[in-house]
């Protein structure tokens, strides 16, 4: 039995994601080494990663003590294992699961990578065990993957599955754990006789990164005079003032604000069709659409956030058809690891003189859970143009958001005060670009990675609603996930559906010209024109 020490006491924030989890899976191949060495190595591998992350070392706890219950729910704490090996828990099977397709002719086919993660990450993680659920399956990348590709002899495919509870990992922290056991893993396979590779990496430890990030204000009151958002960071007071009671969301010129979902009348699921569970629709751009989609976005002042933001809210905008002008008001999830710095730990006796010092350093490769979020209102009208007005608006509010300090704000608001917060309609998170390679040393490939957002929790309440969007990008090519719950599954595959319409017009692959600033300004169309093709591309019956 493993013996377990208790670390320390989540914070409030960290303990309202102990139902949630972050959730990646890979596609990889690598040699196919003869009896169980490929197997050996994979453990190997992940046995330094979890040395090297604390997090994946400890389980959750309830607390029984008289703060047992704060105003975000119950709170816990985290134990650690007294060691690395009890901590160490993976899985490994022999294939991939299939899903039964009526009326098929060529057998059942296996799930695919979302699917997969679907499934475990809202079925499979138990955080009073271990705060991670890891498991590999091997499969034929001829039938069982995505993007089917032809393996060389001597190779062997395996899926990997993670998930992660999101007390102690955001989706940054849940792929710096991946990109760690990818380059464990090509250093541990065996080539010609070699005898593998050892890890001797400094553990990152399961620190309280909200209390650094706030320093002096953790734990200090947010009062009555901070319940309206203040300029610099949450410049919108009429909106707080509608979820404080407020019933006309109309400002004085005629202007429409998209409520929080739960008031925006979204569809609900089919009589006993609601599972309760977060449920997942996703697509992908070609590498080619994401160069030219990054390349367009720059070359109207935007970034792909800001055009992402606008797709999401175009497409709301159109399936509800809501008036414009209007204002929407976003919530975008921030890494927020750069906003402090802790101590590194000291360094080997033997180290050079002129290194001992330890020194600062930011927290990038931590799975600790480090997401803060930004909040905007954007001014959406029907002759602004989406890209030169509305994502340049929209990346540059998100810019002077992050300057002002406003994810330390959220933060506190969220820790002392949760009334304090204004509400918002839509929530986007874009990751990024993926630190991870498509190919490693040891002949270790890389086909796919995708990451979703789930929640290990019982049927959620009669009536609750909420969608997020996830994105990131790995092998060039732009994955997006839309997350739903309680919400018609029609009218999420037509969300999927028109964000994908837009990415792609706004990527521009079918223009000719061959000077990008026109090429841009005929895809830089108007909210009317492009609300005018959404209604044919997305129309609710």
């Amino acid at each position: 039995m493993t013996d377990f020490t208790t670390i320390r006491n989540l914070n409030d924030y960290e303990c309202i994601l102990a139902p949630m989890t972050c959730n990646a899976g890979v596609s990889f191949s690598m040699p196919d080494a003869a009896g169980d060495a490929g197997k050996a190595a994979i453990t190997q591998a992940w046995k330094y990663t979890v040395a090297r992350y604390e997090c994946l070392q400890v389980r959750l706890k309830a607390r029984d003590d008289d703060a047992s219950q704060g105003v975000l729910g119950q709170r816990f704490t985290i134990e650690k294992s007294s060691s690395v090996e009890d901590a160490i828990e993976i899985a490994f099977h022999e294939k991939v699961p299939v899903e039964a397709k009526s009326g098929s002719t060529s057998g059942d086919a296996a799930i695919s990578l979302l699917q997969h993660l679907q499934l475990h990450g809202t079925t499979k993680v138990e955080w009073t065990k271990s705060s991670y659920n890891l498991e590999f399956y091997q499969c034929n990348v001829d039938k069982d993957d995505d993007k089917a590709t032809v393996t060389s002899p001597g190779v062997v495919a395996y899926r990997m599955i993670l998930c992660l509870c999101h007390s102690v990992s955001d989706g940054p922290g849940t792929l710096s754990v991946v990109r760690y056991f990818l380059s464990q893993l090509s250093s541990c396979i065996k080539v010609e006789g070699g005898s593998g590779a050892s890890s001797s990496d400094a553990c990152l430890r399961c620190i309280d990164l909200q209390a650094h990030i706030l320093g002096a204000d953790y734990g200090s009151s947010v009062g009555k005079d901070d319940a309206a958002p203040k300029d610099g960071y949450f410049p919108y007071l009429e909106i707080t003032k509608a979820a404080l009671g407020k019933s006309d969301l109309t400002f004085e010129d005629g202007t429409k604000i998209l409520r929080q979902e739960p008031r925006q009348g979204l569809p609900k699921p089919d009589e006993g069709s609601n599972s309760g569970a977060i449920e997942a629709l996703s697509i992908e751009l070609s590498e080619a659409e994401t160069a030219k989609l990054r390349e367009n976005c720059k070359a109207k002042g935007a970034t792909v956030q800001g055009a992402l933001n606008v797709a999401f809210g175009l497409v709301r905008l159109a399936l509800l058809d809501h008036a414009v002008p209007c204002k929407i008001p976003f919530q975008i999830p921030m890494n927020c690891r750069k906003l402090t710095t802790v101590a590194a730990a000291p360094p080997p006796a033997d180290s050079n003189s002129d290194k001992k010092e330890a020194k600062s350093h930011h927290l990038d490769d931590t799975c600790l859970c480090g997401s803060a979020g930004l909040w905007q209102l954007l001014d959406v009208g029907s002759t602004d143009k989406i890209l030169s007005d509305l994502a340049n608006k929209s990346s540059g509010m998100m810019r002077k958001a992050a300057d002002d300090g406003q994810p330390k704000e959220w933060l506190r608001r969220l820790m002392n005060n949760p009334a304090a917060m204004p509400p918002y309609a839509l929530m986007m998170s874009s990751i990024g670009v993926a630190p991870v390679k498509g190919e490693y040393d040891n002949g270790l490939s890389v086909k796919d990675l995708i990451f979703f957002g789930g929640a290990k929790r019982p049927p959620a309440p009669s009536g609750a609603q909420a969608t997020m969007v996830h994105v990131q990008t790995f092998g060039g090519r732009l994955h997006l996930t839309f997350n739903y719950l309680g919400v018609n599954k029609i009218f999420a595959e037509k969300t999927v559906k028109g964000l994908q319409f837009l990415l792609k017009m706004i990527a521009g692959q079918d223009t000719d010209s061959d000077n990008n600033a026109a090429a841009t300004d005929s895809i830089d169309l108007t909210v009317a024109e492009v609300l005018d093709k959404l209604s044919s591309v997305i129309k609710m019956e």
